[in-house]
């Protein structure tokens, strides 16, 4: 979709970069500074891509694997951002991976859907 459809690009290659530098191969916890950049900028890439993962998956017919797909990964991303940040020092970390997760799959979604919900 474009933006004269009232919905942003989603800039795939700057997400899955965050994603990688929290769980990617040899990634190490983030701690710190770079901890609270990397939370925000995880929670600002999801609530970009949900609502496209979310409208073009709702473009789809009812009970269709996409369709599904799609929105069980948006409704899973927008549980992850209302919980709270766990108890302990790993507790913003654990979260941070969380995010990251959810994000990877909201990716993998968009560049399924693609082809039959965002062209």
């Amino acid at each position: 979709m474009s933006v004269a459809d009232g919905i942003p690009p989603v800039d795939l290659v700057t997400m899955r970069d965050t994603v990688r530098r929290v769980i990617g191969p040899g990634a190490q916890p983030p701690s710190g500074a770079d901890l609270d950049v990397l939370a925000s900028a995880l929670r600002g890439h999801i609530e970009l891509i949900v609502p496209v993962v979310e409208q073009a998956a709702r473009k789809l017919p009812r009970y269709y694997p996409l369709r599904n797909g799609g929105l069980v990964a948006v409704w899973a991303a927008r549980k992850k951002l209302s919980v709270a940040v766990g108890p302990g020092p790993d507790g913003a970390a654990e979260q941070a991976v969380e995010l990251a997760y959810a994000l990877g799959e909201l990716c993998d979604r968009y560049e399924s859907l693609r082809p039959v919900g965002l062209a």
